[in-house]
């Protein structure tokens, strides 16, 4: 009961804070990043990207009913929460998954971490058979998540963030006006993607029927994945198709469009998704995958993109 107690708990945490935070995914073979963090007792945080250059200056806002994204290169703001969900969302997915004993949650040590001697929290599906695991380093005193590792089946690591430099408490210097909205709303313009309108569909086969394109489907992802939820796109030029995959913890998603023949297959920019073009009949079909599978998950992913018969 403690471990679960403390996931609770990390939910909201007893003291803000603030400090450094490394962040590892495991997207195009491993990619790292460094920002500033701070929270408050709500669950409300804010990070400010250093590193790499292509986020440098980005600032993301999240917490309960709050999320932002501003994108210094181009000066826009996206104020509308990326459908494959946050990590604080994610958070909570895991939590509730305990209470539907979908997942089981036990301590298994401490180590430090940011000079506090956390408490290890590991979460596993209840079913044996599956694998993939959340493990968090949790402060047991201030109840701050310190650090945290997700892992797929086969137990491949995804992605982890660790605190470092931290500091608790007033000497955090954290305020109401950090987690405002109002900070970001200098200058910038709205993203276009934030006029798209999503509605939910209970099967691919019925979004089909609506769009002007054959959907594409995986015919191989990994271990444990379920397709979790099927999307319309209505947006002001087209009507796309949202596909998001999960394994209760970890999760992708792939969002398609139609689009004219002969684009360059692979196209990516660097501080975008990855986009697969696949060309049926007079058009292609532009898939956009956005998530942390380990690259041979991803390339398994795209090489087994088939239309819908």
């Amino acid at each position: 009961m403690e471990a679960v107690a403390l996931l609770r708990q990390m939910l909201r945490p007893l003291a803000d804070y603030s400090g450094i935070e490394q962040t590892w995914i495991a997207r195009d073979g491993g990619t790292t990043s460094v920002q500033t963090i701070k929270g408050d007792t709500f669950g409300k945080v804010i990070r400010r990207y250093q590193s790499p250059a292509y986020l440098s200056g980005d600032v993301m806002l999240t917490g309960p009913n709050r999320y932002a994204y501003y994108r210094a290169s181009t000066n826009t703001l996206t104020a509308a929460p990326p459908a494959g969900a946050t990590e604080d969302e994610r958070d909570k997915q895991i939590v509730n998954g305990i209470r539907q004993q979908i997942f089981i949650a036990r301590r298994t040590g401490n180590e430090s971490v940011a000079g506090i001697n956390a408490t290890i929290v590991l979460v596993t599906p209840t079913n044996p058979q599956q694998q993939g695991y959340a493990k968090f380093w949790i402060d047991p005193s201030t109840h701050i998540k310190l650090k945290v590792e997700i892992a797929n089946a086969p137990n491949s690591k995804i992605s982890s963030s660790e605190l470092s430099n931290l500091t608790v408490g007033a000497a955090a210097n954290v305020l109401p006006s950090d987690f405002q909205m109002a900070q970001f709303n200098r200058g910038t313009s709205a993203r276009p993607m934030d006029e798209v309108k999503r509605e939910r569909v209970s099967t691919i086969q019925d979004a089909a029927a609506r769009l002007a394109f054959r959907p594409l489907l995986p015919g191989n992802v990994p271990q444990g994945f379920r397709l979790q939820m099927v999307q319309i796109l209505d947006g002001p030029k087209r009507v796309g198709l949202f596909l998001r995959y999960s394994d209760g913890v970890a999760f992708f998603t792939l969002t398609e469009h139609r689009v004219r023949p002969g684009m360059r297959p692979g196209s990516k920019n660097a501080d975008g998704p990855a986009h697969w073009f696949t060309p049926l009949a007079d058009y292609d079909v532009d898939t956009v995958y956005r998530g942390h599978l380990p690259l041979q998950q991803e390339q398994a992913v795209r090489d087994s993109l088939r239309p819908l018969p």
